[in-house]
């Protein structure tokens, strides 16, 4: 299920959704793959937020999103795996 459109992610978390989604086997998969690139992508993206800049946010993720694997876990998520 990969998003060629460039447009906005179909998803977005409060704080206590992503800490709730990090206490999953599935969650904390899913943060290993996204810092598999030393964590570089995840602290662009943060930095582009804090700008105000959500565009470059998810230009930022949105390879590491692409992926299969990552589509997988957040499919097991959202399914409250």
């Amino acid at each position: 299920m990969d998003r060629q459109s460039g447009g906005p992610l179909p998803f977005s978390f409060s704080q206590d959704q992503i800490r709730r989604v990090l206490e999953t086997n599935e969650g904390r998969q899913l943060l290993a793959y996204l810092m598999r690139d030393g964590g570089n992508a995840l602290r662009d993206a943060a930095a582009a937020m804090k700008r105000g800049d959500e565009a470059a946010a998810q230009a930022a993720i949105r390879p590491m999103l692409q992926s299969q694997t990552v589509q997988d876990l957040l499919r097991q998520i959202s399914e409250g795996r």
